[in-house]
């Protein structure tokens, strides 16, 4: 009886499927659909292959038959299967166990994962049955995944283990994907051309620790901490340094400044013998020592007063009387000598 030999399974269901008869007769016809190709097997052999189009058996446009057909035979002794040309080969693939890569920086073992995606075609079909199809009568997109996962994963560790060998942490090795993904390209290509398949695209998409491992956690607190410091060493620096400038901007009026301190300590300290001289001084003297040390200072800094504005200046030493830290003598010849400026 004549068959009508075609697939209509999802193409989304199927990457192969066998027609279950393996031995149509004459008059029958062979339906390829625009989404498929047909490839005829003779005891594993491949015999042909059948674009889209219809095949009556007996018709003159599929020259093969004659050759395999035994003398009075009336049915065609091989094997008919449907190949889907549009079920996505484009593959996502992820390392299903993290990959250990030595970090040299901080002398530990860290995990590492990495994804992305591959671009298959089945461009040995008979070696793609003897291999891989075997009995089957049905072969899935899904199957091929798994199938092809294991060799992706076993490249891509070797491969990012060789890279990350080089470099001095491994916390840059993302640097690397574009010199990653060329040389698992290479490699995968030459694993799955036995298996008559052929990567025309390989990409790795990512690479990155695993965030949650033990290991990186705590390197990621060492960092953190590390730049906290870091952040708190410049703070400290620039409070120094502003400091200094400041300090260096006035310098006299700052030494002066400490002089009155120490002066005021030490007449505090009734326990020392300098305490109680400069403390007494203080009470009898004051301003007599005072201007001794004021005009020590003028000495070393002349530049003093030209660096002030003459009415800070007056204000500077009204204060230093106010406050009994110089005599009205003091105060008058230095006022004159200020407004003798302007």
């Amino acid at each position: 009886m004549a068959d009508i030999i075609r697939c209509d399974s999802n193409p989304s269901e199927f990457l192969v499927w066998k027609y279950p008869n393996s031995n149509p007769e004459f008059g029958s016809q062979i339906i390829v659909q625009e989404t498929q190709k047909v490839i005829l097997l003779s005891s594993g052999e491949l015999v042909g292959t059948l674009d889209p189009g219809t095949y009556p058996i007996e018709s003159p446009n599929i020259p093969f038959f004659k050759k395999l057909l035994p003398g009075g035979s009336n049915s065609i002794p091989y094997d008919i299967w449907f190949i889907t040309t549009t079920t996505s080969t484009d593959y996502k693939w992820g390392t299903a166990n993290p990959i250990d890569v030595f970090d040299k920086t901080y002398q530990l073992s860290l995990p590492i994962g990495a994804h992305g995606s591959i671009r298959l075609n089945i461009h040995d079909f008979q070696s793609f049955f003897k291999q891989i199809i075997g009995t089957r009568s049905l072969y899935s997109p899904h199957e091929l995944r798994t199938f092809v996962q294991p060799y992706i994963h076993r490249v891509v560790s070797q491969i990012i283990s060789d890279v990350a060998s080089v470099q001095q942490s491994i916390l840059q090795i993302s640097s690397q994907t574009n010199i990653i993904s060329q040389k698992c390209c290479e490699k995968v290509i030459l694993d799955l051309k036995k298996f008559g398949l052929s990567a025309d695209e390989f990409f790795v998409e990512g690479i990155s620790l695993i965030s949650d491992d033990p290991s990186f956690v705590e390197i990621k607190k060492t960092l953190d901490e590390a730049a906290k410091t870091r952040v708190q060493a410049k703070a400290d620096a620039d409070k120094i340094r502003i400091k200094g400038d400041a300090i260096s901007a006035n310098m006299d009026t700052y030494k002066i400044d400490r002089s009155f301190d120490v002066l005021e300590t030490a007449a505090k300290n009734e326990g020392g013998a300098a305490g109680s001289f400069i403390g007494a001084g203080l009470g009898l003297g004051a301003g007599m020592n005072l201007g001794n040390v004021m005009a020590d200072q003028q000495n070393q800094n002349n530049n003093l007063d030209n660096n002030l504005d003459f009415k800070e200046r007056l204000k500077n030493i009204k204060e230093l009387l106010d406050q009994g830290l110089i005599t009205n003598e003091d105060y008058e010849n230095k006022k004159s000598e200020i407004l003798r400026d302007i």
